[in-house]
């Protein structure tokens, strides 16, 4: 790799310098068109800067020996509960067979010693807002019902009996990392539901694992303004913006029985008035659908997150838009954020993440340890990105993607998987990541195989 490729150190220094030093001319000419700019400037800059992995000849093949030395790492299932599915609101469905086959094949791989699902195995955002997530009539009264409910879902029932089977056996460890859309479940839930799963969470709403001492994994929501937990913005309450504008996502989702964008709702790189109303205006114009009464009290809560009694869209706005902001320091700091950044930062982080890998771990040694491979989830874009480091350290960001239907992530891959090989495991000096996806094959693993889509490794600090 050539000394070009430290210029993504360069272009986030530079934007945090824009930012700091001319924030009261972009407050007083226009905030927001000033943050566009340089959230694109920034995202292209990093996207030309950072290396995409290469295939590297000697890298083995998932099944090489009954070593126990590999981890994979799957993430953003988003299983929904009966109504989703019946209601078509629910991301997860088509792809239940291919997950359950996967599962299957995990069980049969002797040196997979560890499966870790890096959040929103569970989905409890995607809820029209006209549903009430808490249903007495459903036999879901609270928020332990509700996820009872999506793990004895039909569709959802095999996927949960084979995780139960992985967490009980001995081959091979079951770690759960939280995500934001099951930002809600808690270690006593998880543990009923799925017994002698590991939980990997932390702050409330939030997790990280470290497998070996130079690799991380979160989901990856934790560094993302909009879908980040904001307990001190309400307090009693911690669901960010990111959260009411999946549900009325989902409403257009159940009117309309499908959409057909790229774009997840909860995801924007503008400052948070723009991007709300952007969000809302690009929600009702993708589903051709009419805009929701914004100040009547519509939003069905039903004691999620302590919201005892509807809520509306505007006075939801006027909530966050009084102080999150100003309290966007603060919640760094409780929400464990080893490197806290500016807002405009966060917002970039909501449409592309290689940004927070850079700076909360690769860039240089963090509070929690000097890593070379950075996992998230959370973009549903299965990755492998090569990154220079001031040292000329060559080092890793990895995605594991998503396992939603297929036309709810085009262009974006679904289906994927990463393996991750530590040289602290295999003796070799290299660790090791190949990433996957798991196709429809006619043949074997009750007729879908593992596909190799790219790979890399990068020497062991």
């Amino acid at each position: 790799m050539k000394d070009a490729d430290l210029l993504n150190i360069m272009n986030l220094e530079f934007s945090l310098y824009i930012y700091e030093n001319f924030k009261p001319v972009m407050k007083r000419i226009g905030f927001g068109s000033i943050a566009v700019g340089l959230g694109l400037f920034s995202i292209l800059f990093l996207q030309t800067s950072c290396k995409k992995s290469s295939s590297l000849p000697d890298d083995p093949p998932i099944i090489s020996d009954t070593l126990s030395c590999s981890i994979a790492v799957i993430s953003d299932i988003h299983m929904g509960d009966a109504r989703a599915s019946a209601g078509k609101y629910c991301w997860f469905g088509k792809n239940a067979d291919a997950l359950s086959s996967f599962l299957d094949y995990i069980q049969n791989q002797y040196q997979v010693r560890q499966l870790v699902i890096q959040g929103d195995l569970f989905d409890e955002w995607l809820i029209p807002y006209r549903v009430k997530p808490y249903d007495p009539a459903y036999g879901i009264n609270n928020t332990r019902d509700f996820y009872l409910a999506v793990a004895n879902a039909p569709v959802n029932q095999p996927i949960v009996q084979r995780l139960k089977a992985i967490a009980a056996g001995s081959r091979t460890e079951l770690i759960y990392i939280p995500g934001n859309h099951d930002m809600l479940m808690t270690r006593q839930i998880l543990e009923e539901i799925i017994p002698g799963i590991i939980w990997a969470g932390d702050v409330a709403g939030l997790g990280r694992y470290i497998p070996v001492s130079n690799i991380v994994m979160e989901h990856g929501h934790r560094y993302d303004f909009f879908c980040c937990p904001q307990p001190l913005v309400n307090p009693g309450h911690m669901l960010p913006p990111g959260y009411f504008v999946s549900r009325l996502y989902a409403d257009g989702m159940q009117q309309t029985g499908g959409r057909s964008a790229e774009l997840s709702p909860e995801k924007s790189s503008l400052l948070f008035l723009v991007a709300w109303a952007g969000s809302f205006i690009y929600i009702v114009r993708t589903f051709n659908v009419p805009a929701p009464p914004m100040d009547s009290t519509v939003v069905q809560m039903t004691g999620a997150d302590n919201y005892n009694n509807p809520v509306s869209f505007f006075g939801m706005q006027d909530i966050y838009n009084a102080n999150i902001e100003e309290l966007w320091p603060a919640t760094q700091v409780q929400n464990g954020v080893p490197v806290p950044v500016p807002v405009l930062v966060a917002l970039i982080n909501g449409v592309y993440l290689t940004p927070s890998a850079i700076i909360e771990y690769l860039q240089k040694s963090s509070g929690f340890g000097n890593f070379n491979i950075v996992s998230f989830g959370h973009s549903h874009s299965a990755d492998i990105t090569a990154y220079l480091d001031t040292n000329k350290v060559k080092k890793l960001y990895v995605n594991s993607g998503t396992w939603i239907d297929d036309d709810q992530c085009t262009p974006k891959k679904s289906r994927t998987f990463l393996i991750l090989r530590p040289a602290k495991w295999t003796g070799s000096g290299y660790d090791k990541v190949m990433l996957y996806q798991f196709n429809p094959s006619g043949s074997g693993n009750n007729g879908f195989s593992p596909v190799l889509i790219t790979k890399d490794s990068v020497a062991t600090l």
